[in-house]
């Protein structure tokens, strides 16, 4: 999610500050104060002090506001080596920042007498219960409270515009109230924080991220305003959700995909009524458990996953009243085998029959309006020539849509089943494979799930919604050529098969080579075209091609595949590792996506 231009300045401004460390690090001097702590500072480009905790015995520090007559404008642990008797921080009205306080045992609270520009890097202080902004702050950073299981509440928010991702993730928030000046919020903000109760959403946020507050404690929500976009699965598994304020019937229905695994949902559900739909015609789900089903004539629009869960369908009557099948709409109703589009219709969204495979008779009612099919729309279908009938229709994106069918032109043997184990040299290199497939937006799991990753790395989207306790560290460094992986600080050798950087930016690695050094077991399903790893207690499942992952029965979204590709077989690392309760660390020398 991006950050708009005015919080873009505030993080310019703070990272100009977070780099006078290193930048100036040799010119550094020595500042004691009168109560023994050890300090080393040195001056900011507009004069001001940039001061760094280096060593002391003392438990409660107070930054002195001044050094040599200049006002003292960032705080830093950066260089505490003494950082487990520290218990307490107050920071004076001049500061606008702290900063490189994760992982401080003993910290409990932080007190800023001023204004602060940003919060940041408090990750991982395992006792902090509070913290308190008496001025205000304006940016809350990633990661900012990540596993802070004692914090309570952090306060005064007043003039906050951005909250970072998953910057209370598995913290102990109980309470926390958002002013009307907040802007963006990104992805798992408030993931897994089971105390925090209520929340109540300010008109002025707009979009609410994927995930926000996953897993969370939340027993109601507020929405003040209107939400414009709303993420996937961002209530997920918010198993007292019930109450759901500022929203109409109509909205709740909308946005039925950001309530999954909620009670909230059940409450919805009329008991005589399986189609879940809004006064305007927009079918979000079916919830019955026919396996013949009739679209009543007043949906207009078929909505994202609406059928995806009902496995069991072997029939849909689509009525003429319908005019878009959206994304997923029916992905892996492996016992539906015929469907008719008709006319009326003249969209149909990616994966909308996707891995349907069953599903090998697809008739076009005859219309002179074009028909634009998504990515993937019958990707894996059974369908043939002979068995399709598009009655003259016209219709766009034939070929991907049509994927790994017999209407793919690039259709052959290699799309359907491998003959050779992974990473051997005989197996056939992968030439029909879309660069991504779709994946249902809503499943049991959802879409996006969040876990601890650095700070630094924007992009990477983690595998696992609870990890365990991480197993191996896995460093992974590239300087923009070749990808260099370690685990626990030992490298990986790798022969004839290397690294790299797939079109999503992940970094794609051969299956064997990361697995095996680990210990983990490998096997190969040729007729699936599957790979399964198993170690520390996870078995892991990736298809060739396909973007879930199956983590110990559950699916876990990826927005990669596993590939293969000269012969060799390929898994998204990140991914994977942090599935088998690894913690990854990357670093970019120049080019910093992953």
């Amino acid at each position: 999610m991006k950050v708009k231009g005015f919080v873009s300045a505030v993080l310019t401004a703070a990272m100009c500050v977070l780099c006078f460390c290193t930048a100036h690090a040799a010119n550094l001097e020595k500042y004691t104060s009168p109560d023994g702590t050890e300090y080393k500072y040195g001056y900011t480009d507009d004069g001001k002090i940039y001061l760094q905790y280096v060593s002391s015995t003392i438990k409660d520090i107070i930054v002195p506001d001044k050094i040599n007559g200049k006002p003292v404008k960032v705080f830093s642990g950066y260089q505490g080596v003494t950082k487990d008797t520290v218990e307490s921080i107050v920071l004076p009205e001049t500061c606008i920042g702290i900063e490189y306080f994760n992982g401080y045992p003993a910290l409990k609270s932080v007190t800023a007498e001023g204004a602060l520009d940003y919060l940041v890097d408090f990750d991982d202080c395992e006792n902090l219960e509070t913290v308190t902004v008496k001025k205000g702050v304006k940016t809350i950073w990633p990661h900012a409270f990540r596993n802070t299981p004692k914090l309570k509440t952090v306060g005064s928010l007043d003039g906050l515009v951005s909250i970072g991702k998953m910057a209370f993730f598995r913290s102990g928030i109980e309470k926390i109230d958002l002013p009307d000046t907040l802007e963006t919020m990104d992805i798992g903000a408030f993931a897994e924080t089971p105390n925090l109760k209520k929340i109540s959403i300010p008109a002025s946020l707009t979009t609410m991220p994927p995930v926000a507050f996953q897993q969370s404690g939340l027993e109601e929500v507020e929405f003040k305003g209107n939400i414009s976009i709303m993420g996937s699965s961002a209530f997920v598994a918010c198993e007292n959700l019930r109450t759901v304020k500022g929203f109409t019937k109509d909205q709740l229905v909308k946005y039925w995909n950001a309530f999954a695994r909620t009670p909230l949902r059940t409450e919805m559900t009329d008991d005589g009524n399986p189609f879940v739909m809004d006064s305007s015609g927009f079918l979000a789900a079916y919830v019955g458990t026919d396996t013949e089903v009739v679209i009543p004539d007043t949906v207009t629009e078929i909505g994202n996953s609406a059928f995806t869960i009902n496995t069991e369908i072997t029939k849909v009557t689509i009525p003429s009243s319908v005019t878009k099948i959206n994304d997923s709409a029916f992905y892996g109703c492996d016992k539906l085998t015929e469907i008719t589009i008709p006319a009326s219709v003249t969209w149909i969204g990616e994966g909308a029959f996707s891995h349907c495979r069953n599903l090998k008779y697809v008739t076009f009612e005859p219309s002179d309006k074009l028909l634009s099919l998504g990515s993937a729309a019958f990707q894996l279908a059974a369908v043939t020539k002979e068995t399709f009938n598009s009655n003259g229709r016209r219709y766009s994106n034939k070929n991907t849509a049509f994927a790994l069918t017999e209407l793919d032109p690039d259709y052959g043997p290699a799309d359907t089943e491998a003959t050779e184990k992974p990473d051997e040299t005989e197996q056939p290199e992968e030439t029909a494979q879309p660069k991504e497939t779709v994946q249902p937006e809503e499943t049991e799991q959802p879409k996006e799930t969040v876990q601890p990753e650095e700070t630094e790395q924007p992009k990477e989207t983690p595998a696992m919604t609870s990890a365990p306790t991480p197993a191996a560290e896995l460093t992974v460094t590239s300087d923009g050529a070749d990808i260099a992986v370690a685990i626990d600080g030992e490298s990986v050798e790798f022969t004839d098969a290397k690294p790299f950087i797939d079109d999503n930016d992940r970094t794609q690695i051969p299956v064997r080579a990361v697995t095996e050094a680990l210990g983990a077991a490998v096997d190969w399903d040729e007729a699936a075209r599957r790979v399964s790893v198993s170690g520390n207690g996870r078995n892991i499942t990736l298809t060739i091609g396909s973007d879930m992952m199956d983590v110990n029965g559950k699916d876990v979204q990826m927005d990669t595949a596993a590939m293969i590709i000269g012969g060799r077989t390929y898994i998204p690392l990140r991914f994977v590792a942090e599935a088998m309760g690894m913690s990854v660390d990357w670093t970019a020398m120049s080019k910093p996506q992953q």
